[in-house]
């Protein structure tokens, strides 16, 4: 088993979020509390689907 190469915050701002996506080129990243628990993972796909699903209800209006 391999250590990741970064963990998320679970209060980490969105923007910092992205740059460790794109600086690592990970897809899925795990997310950790103040104490290093593991919370569960959060995934570079399913952020741009909420983005996506965003963008058309602003759309809509």
């Amino acid at each position: 088993m391999n250590y990741p190469q970064v963990v998320i915050r679970h209060d980490m701002p969105m923007e910092k979020v992205m740059e460790l996506f794109e600086d690592t080129g990970a897809w899925n990243l795990p997310v950790v509390d103040e104490q290093k628990k593991y919370l569960g993972f959060v995934s570079k796909s399913k952020i741009f689907n909420s983005y996506r699903h965003v963008l058309v209800h602003f759309s809509e209006e």
